[in-house]
């Protein structure tokens, strides 16, 4: 028997973890998630982690508290380290205390992280403080739904969808209303506080995936702000502010000139586009977010460790690839010591900083960022070097065969694929104009999902590609209408800044 912790994974933006919370994370035998936690965390936990996922959507829970609690208690009694990572904070409308309960009866130890909750970050990150001097000296946090029916042990039981009630207090509160989990009965709240006496007059705000890339805020007064959010097409999880201080907007954007780019990325990347685009006239609008899969050759990886010294030079292309390679080395008790000798190259500067996260620096950088000038500056300085290359399922073929005819020994491994999903922000897509992508794969999910969806990129479009690798793959896809209709511009420096600067200087 171990111990697990319950903890808060913050509201969205993976930067908001607490420390405690992130060493928690990648120390983990068993992590079990939930849809709020960001899924980017998830690639901080160790390649032979335990992955469950216990998530619950509106309309579709995909498991019942009842279940995830029996779970809990199962791994807990089987794993030294179990992590129950939980969206915002365990005890705020998370259920943290009926799974601390049920680990508590059947006498497993656990320990708390609090975690960063979304009534305060949210609105906070959209410009609304929930208490502001003169206008709210208070705050009341009200979840939006859900009656709880209890289970036969008193702990975890089965829930039923119901308005919470109240509503005659909650209208003579003075300070600010903080509805988590409501956005489906937005327009019962509001009725039911005016019925109740609030004014209908009063300011009212709506944020949806709030802190995280995909943020989107609708602004109102209590009699309309249902209407303008379901306009504007708002999706969970959102959070509603209602009193004074929603009229607030305190470091916000308020242009009318903004420009709006689609992006196609993973969620850190998406992060630091955001970033990198911060207070500029570019706003990011996510359309389909990819995530990193191992592929079944990884598992070839800790037989290649073990007799690393057959290599002179392992080669990056990419992030992910330096991210599962030591991933597994750390899995497999290997140290820095092991790679006494093994000289490291790398592509772009990001490729180099996530190396540098391990402790080693690049001893190869091309000055050219694509795997066509990667293959000829290595092989002109390094003819008949035994090379290993942990690559993309997806990557480009072209570095293997130039270092192949230039005398290297080549061992390319696909260590990790990357599939995609569709964002809330895809349904915005005939409106877009700009588009950024980030791989090869990431252009083959997002025209995948428009071909299912009947769409196409819209006519005077630019397409912005982080390298030759994505740029040749969008061009190659795209139909001979579409091709004439679009412009593709391949960044200068193959990272996330140097896409920033490309997409700013248009």
């Amino acid at each position: 028997m171990g111990i697990v912790a319950l903890v808060g994974a913050g509201p969205g933006d993976s930067g908001l973890i607490t420390v405690k919370g992130m060493k928690k994370l990648k120390e983990c035998d068993v992590v079990l998630y939930d849809r709020l936690a960001s899924e980017e965390l998830l690639s901080f936990t160790r390649d032979d982690c335990i992955r469950i996922c216990v998530g619950k959507r509106p309309g579709a829970h995909t498991m019942k508290q009842e279940e995830i609690c029996r779970i809990l208690v199962e791994y807990g009694r089987a794993y030294p380290k179990v992590v129950r990572l939980k969206g915002g904070d365990p005890f705020v409308f998370g259920r943290g205390g009926e799974e601390a309960e049920a680990l508590r009866r059947a006498g497993i130890p656990f320990e708390l992280v609090p975690g960063v909750t979304s009534a305060v970050a949210v609105p906070e990150l959209a410009g609304i403080p929930v208490t502001h001097r003169g206008l709210a000296r208070s705050f009341h946090v009200i979840t939006g739904h859900t009656a709880q029916i209890r289970g036969d042990d008193g702990v975890c039981g089965e829930e039923t969808d119901t308005l919470t009630g109240g509503y005659e207090t909650f209208a003579r509160l003075d300070g600010t209303l903080v509805f988590l989990m409501g956005l489906s009965s937005l327009a019962q709240i509001t009725e039911r506080l005016i019925f109740y006496g609030k004014p209908a007059d009063t300011p009212a705000a709506v944020i949806s995936e709030g802190t995280t890339a995909g943020q989107r805020a609708v602004r109102g007064v209590l009699s309309d702000i249902a209407s303008r959010v379901k306009q504007a097409g708002l999706t969970s999880p959102a959070v509603i502010v209602i009193g004074d201080v929603a009229a607030l907007s305190f470091g916000q954007n308020a242009d009318a000139g903004v420009r709006r780019c689609g992006a196609v990325a993973t969620e850190r990347t998406l992060s630091k586009l955001c970033s990198a685009l911060k207070g500029t006239a570019c706003e990011v609008v996510p359309l389909i977010k990819m995530r990193r899969v191992r592929t079944a050759e990884a598992g070839q990886l800790p037989g290649v460790l073990s007799r690393i010294r057959e290599y002179d030079w392992v080669l990056f292309t990419s992030k992910e690839a330096v991210g599962v390679f030591f991933g597994t080395a750390d899995a497999c008790g290997a140290d820095a010591r092991g790679f006494a000798g093994i000289r490291f190259s790398v592509i772009g500067k990001g490729t180099a900083a996530a190396l540098r996260e391990y402790g080693i620096r690049a001893d190869f950088m091309p000055e050219r960022a694509d795997a066509e000038g990667f293959g000829e500056e290595f092989a002109e300085k390094y003819a008949k070097a035994r090379v290993l290359i942990p690559r993309a399922a997806q990557g480009n073929p072209v570095l293997g065969e130039l270092l192949a005819r230039a005398g290297c020994q080549v061992h390319e491994i696909p260590v990790y694929d990357v599939k995609g999903e569709a964002c809330a922000g895809f349904s915005e897509l005939s409106g877009l104009s700009e588009f950024a992508f980030f791989s090869a794969s990431g252009v083959r999910a997002f025209l995948e999902e428009t071909a299912k969806a009947g769409k196409r990129i819209p006519a005077g479009s630019v397409c912005y590609c982080i390298g030759e690798t994505a740029g040749q793959a969008l061009t190659k896809e795209l139909t001979a209408q579409e091709s004439a209709a679009v412009r593709v511009i391949v960044a200068g420096e193959a990272s996330v800044e140097g896409m920033a600067e490309r997409i700013v200087a248009l």
